[in-house]
C-alpha cells in the first residue's frame, strides 16, 4: 500500500518543503516567521490543527486575526499557519480559517442566527445585516491567504496533484 506524501487541507496547492535535517527545519520555520512578521493584524492568538492526522503530525506557526466591531456585536476573521510533515519525506505549509461572531466560532459563513442572537434583533434583520458581514469576511479573508501563499511560494515549491490510485499513491507536477 501506499499514500499521499503529503496532506493538504486548505491551501490551493501542495506548498511543498524539501527537509534534509532539523536544522533545514528551523531555519524554515525562521524564514516563515520573519517574513510574517510585518503582517497586518488587530491580534495574534493560539492555534492548533483541526486537521492533524497522526500520520501528518503538525504545528501552527502563527495565528492571525483581524477583527471589525459593528454596532451590536463583532465579527473576526482568524487564520491559523500551519507546517505539516510529509508522510515519506519533506513538509508541506498549509492554512486554516476561522470565522467568529463575539468569539463564538463558525466554520462557514452562516451568522444570521450568530448575529440574531447577539445583536437581539429579528430573524430578517439578521439575514440583512448577515448579508455585510459575509461580505466583509469573505473579502478580508482572502486578502489574508493570498498575501499568506505568496509568503509560502517564496519558501516552497507548489504542486499539483495529477492523479491518486486507489491506493494512495499520488503523483504531483509543479504549479505554475
Amino acid at each position: 500500500m501506499s499514500t499521499s506524501n503529503f496532506h493538504n487541507v486548505k491551501a490551493s496547492c501542495v506548498f511543498a518543503c524539501e527537509i534534509e535535517s532539523e536544522y533545514d527545519y528551523e531555519d524554515l520555520l525562521m524564514n516563515l516567521e520573519t517574513a510574517l512578521i510585518n503582517f497586518e493584524c488587530d491580534y495574534k492568538h493560539t492555534a492548533h490543527d483541526s486537521h492533524e492526522l497522526r500520520s501528518y503530525p503538525s504545528r501552527v506557526i502563527k495565528a492571525l486575526g483581524v477583527e471589525k466591531q459593528y454596532k451590536d456585536f463583532s465579527v473576526s476573521v482568524e487564520i491559523a499557519i500551519i507546517i505539516r510533515s510529509g508522510y515519506y519525506a519533506g513538509c508541506n505549509l498549509d492554512w486554516n480559517c476561522i470565522y467568529s461572531i463575539e468569539g463564538e466560532e463558525t466554520n462557514d459563513l452562516g451568522f444570521a442566527e450568530l448575529i440574531e442572537y447577539y445583536a437581539d434583533c429579528s430573524a430578517k434583520m439578521a439575514l440583512y445585516k448577515a448579508s455585510f458581514v459575509k461580505q466583509w469576511a469573505e473579502s478580508t479573508a482572502q486578502k489574508m491567504i493570498n498575501r499568506i501563499e505568496a509568503i509560502f511560494r517564496q519558501y516552497s515549491t507548489p504542486l499539483n496533484v495529477v492523479a491518486r490510485f486507489s491506493n494512495g499513491e499520488t503523483i504531483y507536477e509543479k504549479a505554475s
